[in-house]
Formats: C-alpha cells, sequence, structure tokens
C-alpha cells in the first residue's frame, strides 16, 4: 500500500496521516485531509483466486439454501428498483450470486462478476446467470450498456478502488446508477468496539471508509453522488435492549446513530 517513509494519499495527494488502530501485526491509518482509511502493512494485496475454492465458501458458511439467500436478498433488490424498474444490472463481486438471482427474479437482465472460478461455475449451474471471472478490468463484458452497477462490501478489498469506478462508469449506461455498500470505519459500532468491531477485518480490508470519503472517491471517478445512506447502529440497538423501559424504542433511537455501514447511490450524467 504506502510507503512508511512516504505518504501520498491515494485519494487526494494529502501527505499526512495519523494512526487509528493496530490490530496484532497489522495497523491502519488515515489522511489527515479527506479521512480515508488505509491497511499500512506492506505487500498486503487483495485475495487470489487459489484462495477462493469450494473449502473457503464452505469453511465460511457461505453456501445457503438458495431460495432462503434469495429471499433474504429481496430487500436490497427492491431498494434498487426504486432507482430502475427494470433492465441490465451487473453485481460486481457477487459472490455465491444470490443478490444477482434475485434481481433476476425481479425482472432485472442479471450479470455478475466475481474473483472464483468455483463460485463461477456455482452461479451458472445453479442460477443460469451470466457470470464472468474478475477482476473487472480484465473480464471480457459483453458489448452491453448497464443501466445498474452494485458493489456490495467489495470496495475495501480492491487494490485500485479508483482505477475500478472509472471502469464501471465506462460501462453504465447514461443516467445509469452505481450502488456502492461498505463499512464506516467512523460509525458509532467501529468506535465503541474498537478491536472488536467485525470491519476492520484486517489484512482483507485494504481500505476503510467514512461518508465523506466514499463520496469524495466516487465523486472522483466521474458520478455525481445522489444520495448517502448511513445504517442503524447495532450497538446501540443491543445495549437499548438491555435497558426494559426503552426496549420498544431501540429502533428508532439506534436509527439516530452511524452504525458499521454506508451506501451510496451515484449516476453517471
Amino acid at each position: 500500500m504506502m510507503s512508511e517513509k512516504e505518504f501520498n494519499c491515494y485519494l487526494c495527494g494529502h501527505n499526512k496521516k495519523e494512526n487509528v488502530i493496530v490490530i496484532d501485526s497489522f495497523s491502519v491509518s488515515r489522511c489527515v485531509n479527506c479521512g480515508l482509511g488505509f491497511l499500512e502493512t506492506s505487500g498486503i494485496t487483495s485475495r487470489t483466486d487459489a484462495e477462493y475454492g469450494q473449502d473457503f465458501y464452505i469453511t465460511n458458511k457461505m453456501i445457503k439454501d438458495p431460495e432462503k439467500a434469495i429471499k433474504d436478498c429481496l430487500p436490497k433488490v427492491k431498494f434498487i428498483k426504486q432507482l430502475k424498474k427494470s433492465g441490465n444490472l451487473l453485481d460486481i463481486g457477487c459472490g455465491l450470486g444470490y443478490f444477482a438471482a434475485a434481481a433476476k427474479r425481479e425482472g432485472f437482465a442479471a450479470y455478475g462478476i466475481e474473483g472464483s472460478e468455483w463460485a463461477i461455475a456455482y452461479i451458472r449451474r445453479q442460477f443460469a446467470i451470466a457470470a464472468y471471472l474478475g477482476p473487472l478490468e480484465k473480464c471480457e463484458l459483453p458489448q452491453i450498456s448497464f443501466d445498474v452497477c452494485t458493489m456490495w462490501q467489495v470496495i475495501e478489498h480492491v487494490d485500485e478502488p479508483l482505477m475500478l469506478l472509472k471502469k464501471v462508469r465506462e460501462l453504465l449506461s447514461p443516467g445509469g446508477y452505481l450502488v456502492i455498500e461498505t463499512r464506516n470505519y467512523r460509525g458509532i459500532d467501529a468506535r465503541m468496539l474498537g478491536e472488536r468491531w467485525n470491519g476492520w477485518s484486517l489484512p482483507y480490508h485494504l481500505w476503510h471508509f467514512d461518508p465523506g470519503s466514499l463520496r469524495r472517491m466516487v465523486n472522483r471517478s466521474g458520478f455525481t453522488v445522489v444520495e448517502i445512506k448511513l445504517n442503524y447502529s447495532a450497538y446501540v440497538k443491543n445495549k437499548i435492549r438491555k435497558v426494559p423501559v426503552l426496549k420498544l424504542l431501540r429502533n428508532p433511537i439506534s436509527s439516530l446513530f452511524a452504525g458499521s455501514n454506508i451506501t451510496v447511490i451515484a449516476k453517471k450524467t
């Protein structure tokens, strides 16, 4: 990632950084100007296809009952349908294809990109979806203009997120939407849980975002940010559950505090 001796922020070019957290042998710092967080340890890159075989998905309990997994993804699809009712949808980092399959069921022409040959074979076999082996910049997609591109918990794993977003913009049709969900390292969950916050996921998360840095990255890639949504705080909600008099108010109170995820909706104009 960044040299210990010399620092220039990947996003804004600023030359000052500060430490955020150290977990075991890994350190996360952030740019003091734009707030982009990054993994300090040199020599760490995104995981390779060899690490994402069948054993990986079994060990991490990612292989689910397809019908239940599709049903669990329907709220996200309904969210997308508020932007576009139908059209060509590309899910980048599609995992085992459950979201793409849910989008297909709801009327989208769904496509997926994933960095695992085993996952690609699973998606094609299970859902008959056009799935392509990533990374995106090396992927031979059909000559098609996409109406929506989604990235659910993907951008934090990518070596060159700006390059990826610029490529996505090329694939989108005019007026097309980009939807990114990633972790919010400045949410109250991260601040209160510290090392125990599961959003760090070191060393596999190479980048760490807050709303400002994610907006800046998306804007710099040529998109217009339409909306930024912050999910409610699970930490606050769990604390409120333990107070009987406040238990019924746990949802409205926890919604006042930014939790672990950020969602950015952007448009190609």
